[in-house]
């Protein structure tokens, strides 16, 4: 439910949706969202001083704290798949 509510927060203000990833860990006291986005959108993803990943966070771990959990989000830049990556350096 919570890692729905990331994805498409983020997808909502970069210009490459479908490239958007999250990946969760969960451990015994916390979840740990990783969200991937492309390169260039980054910098949307994070907003000027942080604002955008930080209001992200604020409603994340308001949703946790409902669901009596606690949540974190990490904005990452785009990791191609290892299936990519090996092709890239097979080809060129």
């Amino acid at each position: 439910m919570i890692k729905q509510l990331v994805l498409e927060m983020v997808q909502a203000v970069v210009s490459s949706p479908s490239n958007v990833r999250v990946d969760e860990s969960v451990n015994h006291d916390a979840t740990l969202y990783e969200v991937y986005v492309d390169a260039n959108d980054i910098g949307y993803a994070i907003g000027k001083e942080g604002r955008v990943a930080n209001a992200i966070r604020t409603v994340v771990k308001e949703a946790a704290k409902r669901n009596g959990m606690k949540a974190y989000v990490d904005v990452k830049g785009f990791v191609p798949a290892p299936e990519a990556a090996a092709d890239h350096v097979a080809a060129g």
